[in-house]
């Protein structure tokens, strides 16, 4: 049996030599026979793919394998730790919430000026609750990554050390190997 558009078939239900009625009727019998639901969406792989965390990829690096899925991180980041800031007026709110994502020109909302670059990432409707419950006038919160100015970026670019000059990351194994190599005599490295 096998998935297509129209669900669970026998690979030969579309070819010539069998009537369509009867492929569908025996995928039936063989799916109602072994438990297998029909569905709207196709079967789950079997195999999941494996993700590697930011220590393996380092690992990977080091020793000359890179992995093609990983992109590695900015060493300086374009922009700023997110900052938060309220919002009193749901028109504003809304206005923030339009423009989610990055910021293509200066933007001005509710006394904040928002310059172009930044990256509006949340708005969020927040309500306290008092004493007596909650309170009516809700507010909302807007989380906004503001980029570096030009002198604030090269001067932490100048400050990151070169990825060469770090220490690599290496895993026990192939240390006690590299080791083991550099301690070698010549009259034990001659017999390898």
């Amino acid at each position: 049996m096998r998935w297509s558009d129209k669900g669970w078939n026998f690979a030969t239900a579309e070819e010539c030599e069998y009537p369509p009625e009867l492929c569908q009727a025996v995928a039936r019998a063989v799916s109602e026979a072994y438990g297998i639901r029909r569905s709207a969406c196709p079967p789950m792989r079997r195999k999941q793919k494996s993700r590697h965390g930011a220590l393996q990829a380092a690992e990977r690096a080091t020793v000359g394998r890179q992995s093609r899925r990983h992109v590695r991180p900015n060493v300086v980041p374009e922009r700023r730790p997110p900052t938060t800031f309220a919002v009193q007026r749901r028109t504003d709110a809304e206005r923030l919430r339009e423009h989610l994502g990055s910021v293509h020109e200066t933007l001005r909302v509710a006394g904040h000026s928002i310059p172009e670059g930044s990256r509006i990432n949340t708005v969020v409707e927040q309500k306290d609750l008092g004493w007596y419950g909650p309170d009516y006038s809700p507010q909302w919160v807007c989380e906004v990554a503001l980029p570096w100015t030009e002198e604030e970026f090269f001067s932490k670019a100048v400050a990151t050390p070169h990825p060469m000059e770090g220490e690599p990351v290496l895993p026990d194994h192939t240390k006690k190997k590299i080791f083991g190599i550099l301690t070698l005599s010549s009259k034990e490295w001659a017999e390898r």
